[in-house]
C-alpha cells in the first residue's frame, strides 16, 4: 500500500523539506523505520512495498522524486531489476540500494551502478548517503 507522508511544516535539519524520496522495501518494519528517519530529517517520503507498486507510483510523477531507495532483495521483482525499469522511465533517476546481507557481500555489490547501504543502518548513515545523492545536480 503506497503511503505519502509529507512533513507538516517545521524546521528541516538540512534544507531537505523540498526533497521527496520513494522508499521501496518489502519488510514493513524496515520500511516504516526508514520513512520515520527520513521524515524526521525533513524529507517528504512516499513508500512502496514491492517493485510493481513502486513502478506505478514513479510512473505517475517521475520528476517528483529526488531519490529512490530500494531494497535489493524483494519477492517478485529484485531491486536491481526495479532500478533498471526506473532508469528506462527516467535516465536521471538517483538510486540508493539497501541490503541486509553481510558486509563482505555488500562490498561485492558495490559493482552495481548505484551505491549500496548495508542494513541495519543508523540514522546518520542513512542521512549521509541520502544527502550525498540528493545534493548532486
Amino acid at each position: 500500500m503506497a503511503n505519502d507522508n509529507s512533513l507538516n511544516g517545521g524546521e528541516s535539519e538540512n534544507n531537505s523539506s523540498n526533497r521527496c524520496i520513494l522508499v521501496v522495501e518489502d519488510n514493513q518494519d524496515i520500511l516504516l523505520l526508514t520513512r520515520s528517519k527520513l521524515e524526521r530529517a525533513g524529507y517528504s517520503v512516499v513508500t512502496a512495498s514491492d517493485g510493481h507498486e513502486a513502478l506505478t507510483i514513479f510512473a505517475k510523477e517521475p520528476a517528483r522524486f529526488n531519490l529512490v531507495i530500494i531494497d535489493l532483495m524483494m519477492p517478485e521483482m529484485s531491486g536491481d531489476t526495479l532500478a533498471l525499469k526506473l532508469a528506462e522511465a527516467d535516465a536521471g533517476v538517483k538510486i540508493l540500494f539497501m541490503s541486509g546481507y553481510a558486509p563482505d557481500t555488500v562490498n561485492n555489490l558495490q559493482k552495481l551502478s548505484h551505491p549500496v547501504m548495508a542494513k541495519p543502518f543508523t540514522r546518520n548513515e542513512l542521512l549521509e548517503q541520502v544527502e550525498a545523492l540528493t545534493s548532486k545536480p
